[in-house]
């Protein structure tokens, strides 16, 4: 009898269990779709280091996840926090009828778990049709061709959802026993008629709050504007903590003067039931003011999470081709100070220098020594050019005072003393240009170029060249042969990551000028695919073991490798890896707050039906009361949001600045996607409630 009436209490209630079942549903279907995609290597025909990301990925969902079932865990208690005040009425009318208030607990638990497991069937179904589109979009990160229809369900996904969401059921679920068990009789057949306390603020404390407030959130965006997020130290904790305590007083000192703001236009307070409207903003944020900060502070966190996860991503993917233009690098980055080519190599220290005599005997010629110990390497390359870097004995410091150039007072700035700046001759940076069919440069014999491609760094010497036509370097006074900054990569790699070369004419460069560094860039003899295994393959197996030199383990001719498709797997990789935990977080994230927002709501449609009644009683047109019920529910939600964004333009410029260091970044279309389409879904809970609480008002209205 009584699973009945719970059964039937469901479907009678269904408007109520509406936001509840939905927004369980959408919970149970993303949490099983991400924590199944671990199962996608049973299917995908991921490479060794694909696995190993799709592993890591795993690895961060499975911790994600715990965080998120925190939230939505917060989010189920607190629907059922509105269930049981919506209908106390009802369990008070139970309780006269003389049904003891276990029973009435038995019926409130069989309801639970109706809509629990309804909730939990419906989102594992949905969960697992959408764990099929992120297998090709995972397909579609990592390049990988499906050819045909594939399907992938995870036993273990769905064992750990029923898992989580089983412990929160039961949670909520001793929860709402215990609530109704505390209820008074008295209490529950007058619950539409308390109102809450409304603890009045005065008008002056308010002003001042609010004035103190903007100042709060103005200095935490200062703050993190020159912090920079390079560092998360003080000053970056500093700006979270005054974010967030302004926020908090900005909604707690907005309801003391909103409504005294409009009734200064006296016009625009007695237009309609303006009146009534702002009295009922004014007392719900005066009493909800906590919850409003934590929605907007999360809203806060889904945009920004989301929004600076997807540009990130796109970031890498963006700039991956143009820094992918040789096939494979092999470097070597030399220790000490006194490493050059007249064959004499420095005091040994530790046996750092056990692999110069053959660097020495092979005219430190990368090529030679790779040739001779690869007899096919002709058969895989088919161009190679080695690039020398030489010690100019210079700091970036001391080009940025020789052209009168202004530092930018940041990290990159405060460095600059501390920066060696190297050179390479004309004749092999041609060579470089050469391998990438760009037409070769003439310096003479006193001239010089600028070469570097990383973003933070490239105004150094945008400005030297706009200001100086000179350079003294190697005691020699060249002139520049330029004044555009040359931007070509030096090496395979993800980012742009040159922070500044001088190129010189070859006669300045002699055997005893100080070695930095060896690069030798190469272009393959075929497609990529079909050369690089058997390239690496060879390479490693004529040099094999890892290059240090703080042991005795193999130096020469090259300490590391880097080929062009190493990088976009990794890019692509990465690029998972940010998208699949920005978009999981912020989902969550949104779908939270709009639910508890949603809720709000539909409580305080339920206790103001009596107030509205009233309205229409007096001769209230019912199309105003509805227009009333649009604009009170509008401002609620608009609110927090407008807020949220404030806060996100700030921390994603912010953002931008960081990633565009390593290369270009646009920000509008991620920006504008993920804008998009929290707004499609924000709005559709707002919608949902709209017409969720017109209803409830209209029906009430007639009885």
């Amino acid at each position: 009898m009584y699973f009945k009436l719970a059964l039937g209490n469901v479907r009678k209630s269904f408007r109520d269990y509406g936001i509840y079942f939905i927004t369980l549903l959408f919970g149970v279907c993303v949490f099983y779709a991400f924590n199944s995609i671990a199962s996608q290597q049973a299917v995908l025909q991921f490479s060794e280091s694909q696995n190993r990301i799709i592993e890591l990925l795993a690895g961060l969902i499975d911790g994600t996840s715990v965080f998120i079932a925190i939230i939505l865990g917060f989010l189920i208690v607190y629907a059922s926090r509105y269930l049981i005040r919506r209908r106390k009425k009802e369990f008070g009318t139970y309780l006269t009828l003389g049904m003891p208030v276990g029973k009435v607990s038995r019926i409130v638990v069989y309801e639970t778990l109706l809509v629990g497991v309804a909730s939990l069937l419906v989102g594992l179904a949905l969960g697992i049709a959408i764990s099929q589109a992120l297998l090709y979009v995972t397909a579609a990160l990592f390049t990988i061709q499906v050819d045909a229809l594939m399907f992938v369900f995870s036993y273990e996904a769905m064992i750990k959802t029923i898992i989580y969401f089983g412990v929160i059921f039961f949670i909520t679920l001793v929860f709402n026993v215990f609530s109704i068990s505390r209820y008074k009789l008295i209490d529950l057949i007058n619950a539409d008629r308390k109102n809450e306390s409304i603890k009045l603020r005065s008008l002056p404390l308010s002003v001042v709050l609010f004035i103190i407030s903007l100042a709060l959130i103005g200095t935490a965006y200062y703050l993190l504007i020159d912090n920079g997020l390079v560092t998360f130290d003080s000053q970056f904790a500093t700006s979270t903590v005054l974010v967030c305590v302004g926020t908090l007083l900005f909604f707690y000192s907005l309801s003391g003067f909103l409504l005294r703001a409009v009734q200064s236009n006296r016009k625009l307070y007695f237009r309609g039931l303006n009146m009534f409207v702002l009295r009922q903003l004014n007392s719900k944020i005066n009493t909800t003011f906590i919850s409003i900060t934590l929605v907007s502070m999360a809203l806060f966190l889904a945009i920004t999470s989301t929004c600076g996860g997807t540009a990130l991503a796109n970031a890498f993917t963006q700039n991956l081709a143009a820094n992918t233009q040789y096939d494979a690098t092999l470097s070597l980055t030399l220790p000490g100070q006194n490493v050059d080519r007249t064959g004499q190599a420095p005091k040994d220290e530790g046996n750092r220098y056990s692999w110069y005599p053959q660097a020495a005997a092979d005219n430190f010629d990368m090529l030679t020594t790779l040739k001779r110990s690869i007899p096919e390497w002709d058969t895989y390359v088919s161009n190679a050019a080695q690039m020398n870097s030489y010690q100019t004995g210079m700091t970036m410091k001391d080009l940025a005072d020789q052209g009168q150039v202004t530092v930018k007072d940041d990290i990159y700035g405060q460095s600059m003393d501390q920066a060696s700046l190297n050179a390479i001759t004309v004749s092999e940076f041609n060579k470089q240009r050469t391998l990438l069919g760009l037409e070769p440069v003439d310096l003479g014999s006193d001239k010089f170029l600028l070469w570097c491609n990383f973003e933070e760094i490239k105004y150094v010497y945008e400005q030297f060249l706009a200001k100086s036509n000179t350079l003294n370097i190697f005691d020699t006074t060249l002139t520049a042969a330029s004044n555009t900054l040359e931007t070509m990569p030096d090496r395979t790699s993800s980012i742009a990551g040159n922070t500044g070369i001088v190129v010189v004419p070859d006669h300045l460069i002699n055997e005893k000028t100080p070695l930095a560094s060896m690069t030798l860039n190469l272009m393959y003899s075929g497609e990529r695919a079909d050369v690089e295994p058997k390239f690496e393959s060879a390479l490693y197996a004529a040099f094999p073991g890892p290059s240090s030199i703080s042991d005795n383990a193999r130096i020469w001719p090259f300490m590391t490798s880097t080929t062009a498709m190493q990088m976009e797997e990794q890019a692509s990789g990465l690029t998972a890896l940010i998208a699949y935990l920005a978009v999981y977080i912020g989902f969550i994230l949104l779908v939270t707050c709009a639910a508890i927002l949603a809720l709000q709501q539909l409580s305080e449609a339920a206790d103001n039906v009596s107030r509205y009644h009233l309205l229409e009683e007096i001769g209230v047109e019912r199309k105003m009361t509805s227009k009333a019920v649009l604009v009170q529910i509008a401002i609620y939600f608009l609110f927090p949001l407008i807020v949220a964004f404030c806060h996100s333009l700030v921390a994603l410029n912010v953002v931008v600045k960081v990633v565009s260091m390593y290369g270009y970044l646009d920000i509008a279309l991620p920006l504008l996607m993920t804008v998009g389409a929290f707004l499609v879904l924000y709005l559709a809970y707002f919608l949902f409630t709209f017409f969720a609480s017109r209803t409830m008002l209209n029906q009430k209205a007639v009885v």
